[in-house]
């Protein structure tokens, strides 16, 4: 007897995906969850329909492990100044049911020309501005990201002092300006007890959720891709400090004698090849036995104090009673000299 077999129909079930209420809003599917498939396959012979169910294949979704360290901008920094800071966003892509992950955050120099930043250390960006300011807070390992998309990112920033010009013992001259140091930033998975995370090294097995890291390339020494950290760098950059010469010439009989005019000559020089100078204040106050005349140089706005500087006044006051004077300068372009001059006669 001949036996004729007619395929009706073949079809492929879609995946199910079984996802328990208090992981639907993790960053992807959450970990440990299960997902299974089973194929159905309806068929007619000698006129009976018939529906054969493929075995169930299941399989639990592994732990993605994947932070992003994104620098978000360079700083330039002064000679002797404290709390200049370069800032990051730290982005978690992993998929824990936790609702996020944590990680330990350092830094390191990943390259320099002639200094590098002191008492170094990371904060959290409260206000979310950028720069170092009160209310952010020192960062304690491990840090604990969410990994809910659209809030799964945190902003840091990694905060130093900038020495004073060949302060520190080493080749460094941030008095000069263009000067550069940079930093990386690196966020490693870890555990809620700041444990590096291992990866999963022996195989799949689909039978539970396994460690495997998903992060790229970095700029820290050793970052490379799949090794469970991440990082990215921000360069501080030294502007000149300008150079400030103070010179006393005696234009009446070449001596020092009471009752000669002295004049004094303040040249403030901008050594920066890149930025201008700007709100340039040259301050100076009348020396004692000496009594104030006038002021002959001021390329800006002066002012005067009788009050040895608790207030300053315009327009010119008394010359006997001015104690100090001030010359605010708008700009002193890239290599620029401006010179403040004025004049008093000795007692």
């Amino acid at each position: 007897m001949r036996r004729r077999i007619n395929l009706l129909a073949i079809f492929i079930a879609t995946s199910m995906v079984l996802l328990s209420t208090s992981t639907v809003w993790a960053l992807g599917t959450a970990d440990d969850q299960t997902i299974s498939n089973q194929a159905n396959v309806e068929f007619t012979i000698g006129g009976t329909t018939t529906t054969t169910p493929s075995n169930i294949e299941t399989f639990a979704v592994d732990t993605k492990v994947r932070p992003i360290v994104t620098n978000n901008s360079d700083n330039n920094v002064v000679a002797g100044v404290a709390g200049f800071a370069l800032p990051f966003t730290v982005t978690n892509e992993g998929n824990s049911a936790a609702g996020s992950e944590y990680f330990n955050l350092s830094s390191e120099v990943t390259a320099q020309n002639n200094f590098t930043m002191t008492d170094i250390h990371i904060y959290n960006d409260v206000n979310g501005n950028g720069t170092y300011d009160t209310g952010d807070t020192l960062v304690t390992n491990p840090v604990q990201i969410s990994n809910v998309s659209g809030s799964n990112s945190a902003l840091f920033l990694i905060v130093g002092d900038t020495p004073t010009s060949n302060g520190n013992g080493d080749a460094t001259d941030t008095g000069v300006g263009g000067n550069t140091v940079t930093y990386s930033l690196i966020a490693t998975a870890a555990d809620s007890g700041g444990t590096p995370l291992a990866a999963d090294s022996d195989g799949n097995d689909s039978t539970i959720a396994e460690i495997v890291f998903a992060d790229d390339t970095g700029t820290a020494t050793g970052d490379i891709a799949l090794n469970g950290f991440h990082s990215d760098s921000g360069i501080f950059t030294t502007l000149a400090t300008l150079g400030v010469a103070k010179t006393a010439t005696d234009g009446t009989s070449g001596y020092h004698l009471p009752g000669d005019t002295v004049t004094y000559d303040i040249d403030v020089t901008n050594g920066d090849t890149v930025f201008a100078a700007t709100s340039v204040v040259v301050t100076d106050s009348i020396p004692s036995q000496t009594t104030y005349v006038r002021i002959t140089s001021c390329n800006g706005a002066p002012e005067w104090s009788t009050d040895s500087q608790a207030t300053w006044e315009t327009p010119e006051p008394a010359a006997a009673t001015v104690t100090d004077i001030r010359c605010t300068i708008a700009t002193i372009a890239t290599g620029a000299t401006e010179t403040v001059s004025f004049e008093v006669t000795i007692d």
